[in-house]
């Protein structure tokens, strides 16, 4: 599972190398409100390149 900081590390490189960039919805399973934590089972991520 990776953490806030290495998933905004990945995203900001991503920024550099393509000219669009689109998230998707994410998949959440086990939410828990309480501790206002989520674990999230994946996210679509569509890049399109440089040219």
């Amino acid at each position: 599972m990776l953490a806030r900081a290495e998933l905004r590390a990945v995203l900001d490189e991503l920024l550099l190398r393509c000219d669009r960039l689109e998230i998707g919805p994410a998949t959440v399973s086990y939410p828990n409100l309480t501790t206002n934590m989520s674990i999230y089972d994946e996210m679509a991520i569509s890049l399109t390149a440089r040219r």
